[in-house]
């Protein structure tokens, strides 16, 4: 499985460390924190942030993961062509019928 994110990474062995443990929180359906950008920015300038933590940035819906008590690192969004294993973000109302294989379902309402 492939993970895409964004290049804003110092310590590439504890972003691969926190991204897994933040895919296995989610995939055991734990709750994600949202916040705006503003918000997970001021909790990473007051060392609140938790490694391995998933954080979704309501105002850019996207999906940060903290690295340590003052770092995170986004995941990018990818078109389903670029890659067939690719993990895929969705921000949806509710969970589809038949949900997408490799895809993370952040449900909002």
């Amino acid at each position: 499985m492939t993970i895409y994110r964004s290049a804003n990474m110092a310590d590439g062995a504890a972003v691969d460390a926190a991204l897994a443990k933040a895919i296995s929180a989610l995939q055991q359906g734990e709750q994600v924190t949202q916040l705006t950008r503003a918000q997970l920015n001021e909790a990473a300038a007051e060392n609140a942030l938790l490694q391995g933590e998933p954080y979704l940035i309501t105002d850019e819906l996207t999906l940060a993961i903290g690295t340590s008590v003052n770092g995170y690192v986004t995941m990018t969004a990818v078109s389903p062509e670029s890659s067939s294993d690719a993990i895929k973000i969705a921000i949806v109302s509710a969970l589809p019928g038949t949900p997408d294989a490799n895809t993370l379902y952040f449900v909002t309402g």
